[in-house]
């Protein structure tokens, strides 16, 4: 009875000491895939990373302990437009044909409309010298060349007042007469001027409201200042 005893509790012994290997087993193994880097075989460096936190992978302390970062979208620069003596060079050059035309046939007419179609010419030339078209982060502006070729406020606008500044998203269209090719006038409706305005100057001849008109002669480039109009995202009909 006593050596059947013995060997029972052997047994027994032998059975949790299996269980128990076996468990060490186990968890050595799952130690090893889990958490460690595997060894690398055949050369190759090949590990597999420890799985992540379970705080981490539910971003609890990313909601916690970080900001998020978002990429912001890079500013546009300030750009101002090259002046622009096509124009002016234009004029002048009716007013010389005028002239020719004149002294083949004098009239008084004549000498009146050479006169005025020069001086014109030469308000343009002095206007494309002074004042700059100029696109800021949030807006449309005039200003006119001070001293050592800064740029300095052009004052109130003459028509309406306030400042010759414009934001784009006051834009309600824009567009060049007679066309891109030709300019002669820029021209562009905004609806920042007060309302009580927008039937001063030329928006007396608006048929169609929504805003204020401004026409200014085509003293800049003009296809850079579609460009700007585009790429700021002035609204055009």
């Amino acid at each position: 009875l006593i050596p059947s005893c013995r060997l029972f509790l052997f047994e027994m012994k032998m059975i949790r000491l299996f269980f128990l290997s076996s468990i060490l087993l186990v968890s050595f193994t799952l130690r090893s895939t889990a958490f460690a880097p595997l060894t690398p075989q055949l050369g190759h460096a090949s590990f597999v990373r420890k799985p992540p936190h379970l705080a981490t992978q539910l971003g609890i302390w990313d909601n916690l302990f970080s900001k998020e970062k978002t990429a912001a979208a890079p500013a546009l620069p300030d750009v101002v437009i090259d002046p622009d003596f096509r124009l002016a060079a234009a004029f002048g050059g009716v007013s010389a044909v005028d002239l020719l035309i004149n002294s083949a046939f004098p009239s008084l007419f004549g000498t009146i409309s050479v006169g005025l179609i020069g001086v014109f010419a030469v308000f343009l030339a002095i206007q494309a010298t002074r004042i700059r078209f100029v696109f800021d982060e949030t807006s449309f502006e005039l200003k006119n060349v001070g001293g050592k070729e800064d740029l300095v406020d052009s004052g109130e606008n003459f028509v309406v007042g306030g400042e010759n500044r414009w934001y784009y998203c006051s834009f309600v269209n824009w567009d060049f007469f007679p066309s891109i090719d030709y300019p002669i006038l820029v021209y562009f409706k905004e609806n920042q001027t007060p309302e009580d305005k927008w039937k001063e100057g030329p928006g007396g001849l608006d048929k169609v409201g929504g805003g204020q008109l401004h026409f200014f002669p085509a003293i800049g480039n003009a296809d850079q200042i579609k460009e700007q109009f585009e790429t700021r995202g002035c609204a055009k009909k």
